[in-house]
């Protein structure tokens, strides 16, 4: 799939065997469920060095409101592009019970769910600020299972789509984005 149309389209579909789309909704590639299947051979270092660089950064900007929300941030961060996020594995990464975290974290106010809505959001904001990320590769890494879900979740979020929103960002990388609907989380 293909937001454009490249020059050789034709070539590309000849050399991989697949077809090609053209001005998609989309830039990215689709994998059977056999293929996505099969275990990779190796690990590719320099790309999960440059990943975990980049999410340490993200986690270090946000600003945290006390202790156990910072913490759960940061687990939350490390996990994203893992999929769905599951309470009880951030709850393993903290050694405490799922049932502690959800208290700890009503007691202050805050869901589990509200953070990850406000480090998903937060995120998305520093990927889409590189221009080398498209929005499936960002969503794969926010953790959405495809690029619509997440398209919809920034919408919520800014009340402008992920493409305007970058757009805006590169003609004036100053912007700040339309302050998001009230959830009760700093960030």
């Amino acid at each position: 799939h293909f937001c454009h149309t490249p020059d050789d389209a034709a070539e590309i579909e000849h050399l991989l065997e697949v077809p090609v789309l053209c001005n998609s909704y989309w830039n990215g590639f689709q994998l059977s469920q056999d293929a996505w299947d099969v275990p990779l051979r190796n690990r590719n270092s320099a790309l999960c060095g440059i990943l975990e660089q980049h999410a340490a950064g993200i986690a270090a900007r946000m600003p945290e409101s006390n202790q156990l929300s910072g913490e759960v941030r940061r687990v939350l961060i490390a996990q994203l592009a893992n999929g769905t996020i599951q309470m009880n594995a951030v709850a393993r990464e903290l050694a405490i019970s799922g049932r502690s975290l959800q208290r700890r974290l009503a007691a202050d106010g805050l869901s589990f769910q509200q953070l990850l809505d406000s480090t998903r959001r937060d995120a998305a904001v520093e990927y889409l600020s590189n221009p080398r990320l498209s929005l499936g590769e960002i969503a794969y890494l926010l953790g959405y299972s495809e690029p619509a879900a997440f398209h919809r979740a920034f919408k919520r979020w800014h009340r402008i789509t992920p493409q305007a929103f970058r757009r805006n960002y590169s003609r004036n990388s100053t912007t700040v984005a339309p302050a998001p609907p009230s959830d009760g989380v700093a960030g």
